[in-house]
Order: C-alpha cells, then sequence, then structure tokens
C-alpha cells in the first residue's frame, strides 16, 4: 500500500537540508539558514557557517551564559536558537522601522 508521497529523504524538504527559503515579498527579503549563518559570520568573526546554520532548526537552544548550544532548554523562558538568532532581531528590525516610518510621517 502507498501513501503517494516519497519517502526518499532526497526528496524532503526542510530548513536544516537548506533546500527551505524563508521570505517576504511584500518587504522584499529572502534567506536560508546557511545565508542568515554567513550574515552572523561576516559580522561578528570567522566560524563554521555549516554548523552553525545546522544549529538554528529544530529544538535545538542557544545557553547565553555558557555559549554554548544545547538539545535542551535551560530554563521555561528559552527560545529555540531559529527564535533567539533569526526572528527575534528581524522582529527588532520591524519594530525600529517602523518607528522611524511613524514618526516621520506623523
Amino acid at each position: 500500500m502507498s501513501s503517494g508521497v516519497d519517502s526518499d529523504e532526497k526528496y524532503r524538504l526542510s530548513p536544516e537540508r537548506g533546500n527551505v527559503a524563508f521570505a517576504s515579498t511584500q518587504m522584499g527579503w529572502c534567506f536560508t539558514l546557511r545565508s542568515f549563518a554567513t550574515m552572523y559570520s561576516d559580522t561578528f568573526g570567522s566560524f563554521d557557517i555549516s554548523e552553525f546554520a545546522k544549529r538554528l532548526w529544530g529544538n535545538i537552544y542557544f545557553d547565553s551564559e555558557k555559549r554554548k548550544f544545547t538539545r535542551k532548554a535551560a530554563d521555561v523562558d528559552s527560545k529555540r536558537s531559529f527564535v533567539h538568532f533569526i526572528l527575534e532581531p528581524l522582529y527588532k528590525l520591524y519594530t525600529q522601522v517602523c518607528l522611524c516610518a511613524f514618526h516621520k510621517y506623523k
């Protein structure tokens, strides 16, 4: 019996495989985990981009105190690495841009 879905791993779409992009056509941006990892490497110094990109998706957390990645949340307020390194910076950027636009047209 076949479900009609190919279970071959080579066809699986997943951000950690690098075959998924996050995008906003309205705002004109697009990125993959690897492109975001490259941006961090360019900004904060050279490190293994592929290894960092792998840690940006899934149930992986960044412990800021120990400066290490872990699969176990340090506490109930811990955020997954995708939220810590990608979503929160994007939210801050959007907030800043929207506030500037608001004050400009006020």
